[in-house]
């Protein structure tokens, strides 16, 4: 997607995102991934890509990845969020919340944080399914349910 989307303002979510409320502006200039330390301990990065935001040509991600692929498909076997951690400069979104404090650490909450409620109340109106994608799975139902297309 950064080879193809070389100009205008670009916004990217995973599949497994769920928005259930309005969505504050996450369009950045420059390239933005969500801090991922406020959901759980660092791994191997701490960085989640779920939400993603660039202004204009940033193919030099892709092209710095094409030049060696296969190495750093060894190097970094985890995930494309360890390549940007370690390999690309970036930024983290920083928000200001519906109370009025900054909201380093994120912009959505995870799903294990509200997988029993009837709708998430927070300051957020996004929710990651993260790790817990089968609950978009066919037999899964609860308050994000109705945001996926359903199976047939």
């Amino acid at each position: 997607m950064y080879d193809k989307f070389r100009d205008g303002k670009n916004l990217y979510f995973d599949l497994d995102v769920v928005i259930y409320n309005k969505l504050p502006n996450l369009i950045r200039e420059k390239f933005t991934l969500m801090d991922d330390t406020w959901y759980r301990e660092p791994a191997h990065t701490p960085l989640n890509s779920s939400i993603v935001s660039w202004t204009g040509d940033v193919s030099h991600i892709w092209k710095k990845f094409k030049s060696n692929d296969e190495e750093y498909l060894k190097k970094y076997h985890k995930g494309s969020d360890e390549f940007y951690h370690k390999e690309i400069d970036y930024e983290t979104y920083k928000l200001v919340g519906r109370y009025g404090f900054e909201i380093v650490r994120g912009v959505c909450s995870p799903i294990i944080d509200h997988i029993y409620d009837e709708v998430p109340d927070s300051i957020f109106s996004i929710c990651s399914l993260g790790q817990h994608h089968h609950l978009m799975e066919k037999g899964w139902t609860g308050w994000w349910s109705p945001y996926f297309i359903p199976y047939d």
